[in-house]
């Protein structure tokens, strides 16, 4: 009887054992089940997030490309007068007559009659600040910017097409940009950063391959020409005297002549235009008689714009004529900086003099 009960206790023990050791793996295989959908679960969580925040970002997107889109439609006819001299009348009406007069005589000057630009609405930025009296009496006021929205966006396009015409036509000081967004203008502030941070190339001739060509295709029919002179001028000898002067003067002109008069007429043209921000200086690169490269290095303080400048010339840097193309600029403020469209309109028309220079009448 105690080996049967002996027995018994040993397989209940078994039994319990076994039992137990079944009940751990199956509770080890649920917990890692569990573990495995509880991942699971959060990597879907975070799938929907993402998602979620795709589409958020995107909608983000869509209306901020929607408000930008807005924003440029609605700037689209408008224009930006800089350096306009602004009245000093008493009541808001003059001044925007006065506005409207100088807005009308710069379309005049670009486009004279060939169209019809009607004002929408004009009105200068910013707050109006009062001036000192002697900048009223020399006539030294700058001027807050103009804002002009005219009714026809095409009006706009010919007028800033035209913009670089506004200093032939009279106006040195004043020029014309669009109306940027706040998008661009922070753009464009960013672009002109980075581009601050290293030497830039802000201007290359877009002629600047055909003068290389012409030029040496004069000098090799130059050197063509030398090279047999010699035994043409032998051959016309035998004809006479006559005739042997007159191919030496069609040779001479042709050899000689052909390469110095392309020279007098490219010898100003720029073909690159670097500017170093560090310095605040440019360098002008033109070509010399034999190809070769020469540089003028200037700054804004050294050019001079003639009132009547002469033929192929923009502007005089260090006493050299120089001639670019105002729209190959990159930036276009670089040309803006070099005439001196930036410095402040001096529009005076001579000093009073004083009492004691003043005449006693005869």
């Amino acid at each position: 009887m105690q080996s049967i009960e002996t027995s018994k206790i040993k397989g209940g023990a078994k039994l319990e054992k076994s039992i137990e050791s079944r009940m751990n793996n199956m509770e080890e295989k649920l917990c890692n089940e569990i573990l495995v959908k509880q991942k699971e679960i959060s990597d879907k969580q975070k799938q929907i997030e993402t998602t979620i925040n795709k589409q958020a970002n995107s909608a983000k997107d869509l209306k901020m490309l929607m408000e930008s889109k807005y924003e440029k439609e609605k700037r689209e006819n408008n224009l930006i007068l800089h350096n306009v001299p602004e009245s000093q009348a008493e009541t808001p009406d003059e001044r925007v007559k006065h506005d409207k007069e100088m807005f009308m005589k710069v379309v005049s000057a670009l486009v004279g009659t060939q169209e019809n630009v009607q004002v929408d609405k004009i009105y200068r930025l910013g707050k109006k600040q009062a001036q000192p009296e002697e900048l009223h009496e020399r006539r030294e006021l700058k001027g807050r910017l103009m804002l002009i929205r005219v009714k026809e966006k095409e009006h706009v396009d010919i007028l800033i097409k035209r913009r670089t015409q506004l200093r032939d036509k009279g106006f040195p000081n004043i020029y014309i940009t669009r109306d940027l967004t706040p998008e661009e203008r922070e753009s464009q502030r960013k672009q002109r950063a980075e581009l601050e941070a290293e030497l830039q190339v802000v201007y290359r001739g877009p002629l600047t391959g055909q003068m290389k060509r012409l030029k040496v295709f004069s000098l090799f029919t130059s050197a063509v020409g030398m090279y047999v002179a010699p035994t043409v001028m032998a051959e016309m000898g035998k004809a006479g005297m006559g005739i042997a002067i007159m191919m030496g003067s069609v040779m001479g002109i042709f050899t000689l002549m052909t390469p110095v008069l392309i020279h007098l007429v490219v010898r100003n043209y720029v073909t690159q235009l670097t500017y170093d921000p560090s310095s605040d200086h440019y360098t002008a690169n033109t070509i010399t008689l034999m190809l070769r490269t020469r540089q003028v290095e200037f700054s804004p303080a050294d050019v001079h714009v003639p009132d009547v400048p002469g033929m192929f010339t923009t502007f005089v840097a260090k006493g050299k004529p120089l001639f670019a193309d105002a729209n190959h600029f990159q930036p276009i403020e670089h040309f803006g900086r070099i005439m001196g469209y930036d410095r402040p309109v001096d529009l005076k028309l001579g000093k009073r003099p004083s009492p004691d220079q003043e005449q006693p009448p005869a």
